[in-house]
């Protein structure tokens, strides 16, 4: 357990929170060069991933993923409490307010955040949101699993950002008893790939959106929150029905998602 701990702090004290009314979400640019950004990955096609943002503010780097027509979820580490910013889409703007997981200040494992936009958030080419996993016992054991970012390039942290990569790696543990699930081998999060969408892989049916980045040791292991998880799904459902959002995953009757 210690050790596990020592390596969530570790990814924390590396993505400090970026304050209220700093950020702005925008989409990634095409990535270049021969360099890896998600430890052991490669580059991806944002066109391929059109609902996944980067955003920074004065304290650092992050990504997040829109998953619904007014809903933008990334990791509560990324934002403060009630921040407010704006998310940028082509020439189209709309502010977002962000909502923490309430039990987030206890445990750090409950790593996710809602922000709330007060328009419609219309992605290049009417592309779909994506979608959530809901069942809880996905991802198995062993499988393996897409991790999406535009973190740091470098084992133990370092390098520039700000261009979206992806990588598979192995799931080690499930999300049972704890909200996390534990990958390790292949990719690995870094620094700024924080609140960016875990995924199963293709081949393992539709494409969902099983956790969110959080932590790791920034060489082999990432910890991700999983939006399955009973506590966190039921944030993700309490939370949509407070703000009258709906969220792709968990509205069956939403048609702009990911099928």
């Amino acid at each position: 357990m210690h050790f596990f701990r020592m390596l969530a702090f570790s990814l924390l004290l590396g993505s400090s929170a970026v304050h209220a009314q700093s950020f702005e979400m925008r989409r990634p640019s095409v990535s270049t060069g021969s360099t890896v950004q998600i430890i052991g990955g490669q580059p991806a096609n944002p066109n391929a991933w059109p609902a996944t943002l980067w955003f920074e503010g004065g304290a650092g780097f992050c990504t997040s993923t829109v998953v619904g027509p007014r809903v933008v979820l990334t990791a509560a580490h990324c934002v403060d409490n009630g921040a407010t910013g704006n998310v940028r889409i082509g020439n189209a703007s709309t502010s977002v307010t962000c909502d923490h997981h309430p039990g987030y200040v206890n445990d750090y494992r409950l790593d996710i955040a809602l922000c709330l936009a007060a328009g419609e958030i219309t992605l290049p080419n009417d592309a779909p949101y994506e979608t959530l996993n809901v069942d809880p016992l996905r991802p198995p054991r062993s499988s393996s699993v897409t991790l999406l970012g535009y973190g740091c390039r470098r084992t133990g942290g370092g390098g520039p950002s700000r261009a979206l990569y992806s990588g598979t790696s192995d799931v080690q543990s499930q999300a049972d008893d704890t909200p996390y699930v534990i990958t390790s081998g292949g990719a690995a999060v870094c620094f700024g790939d924080s609140g960016g969408g875990a995924y199963l892989s293709p081949g393992t049916g539709s494409r969902r959106l099983f956790g969110v980045n959080s932590r790791g040791d920034i060489i082999t292991r990432s910890l991700l929150s999983a939006v399955a998880h009973p506590a966190i799904f039921r944030f993700l459902r309490d939370w949509s029905l407070e703000k009258n959002a709906r969220i792709c995953g968990l509205d069956a009757s939403l048609l702009a998602c990911r099928a």
